[in-house]
């Protein structure tokens, strides 16, 4: 006997962050953030539908894992920290100072 039914595990399943990141990480060997996971794991379904009627054939959950995040996912970008922006911002302030000053200054002779 099943303690469970399959409407419950789905339904945990697709409100479970940590569930959902181990499975796609089962599934397809990459590590994706908890939310994106979950984002990536409630697409799962249509997605799967979707690759079956372009391919005319029923395709596995795996397969449809692997296909979502190779060719619909994009990591996201890492914000940079407030030292490299700051850094970055000094170093455009320095840079445009030391041209304007060698510039302004080319015509002297010593």
């Amino acid at each position: 006997m099943i303690p469970y039914s399959l409407e419950h595990i789905v339904t945990e399943l697709n409100s479970n962050e940590a569930a959902a990141q181990a499975l796609l990480e089962a599934f397809t060997g990459r590590v994706i953030p908890k939310p994106d996971a979950l984002n990536l794991f409630k697409r799962l379904p249509d997605h799967k539908w979707y690759l079956s009627e372009r391919l005319g054939r029923d395709v596995g959950t795996k397969v449809t894992a692997v296909d979502l995040i190779e060719n619909f996912y994009e990591p996201p970008r890492r914000k940079p920290s407030a030292m490299e922006v700051f850094l970055k911002d000094t170093s455009n302030r320095v840079g445009t100072w030391l041209f304007s000053y060698f510039t302004a200054n080319r015509g002297l002779t010593p």
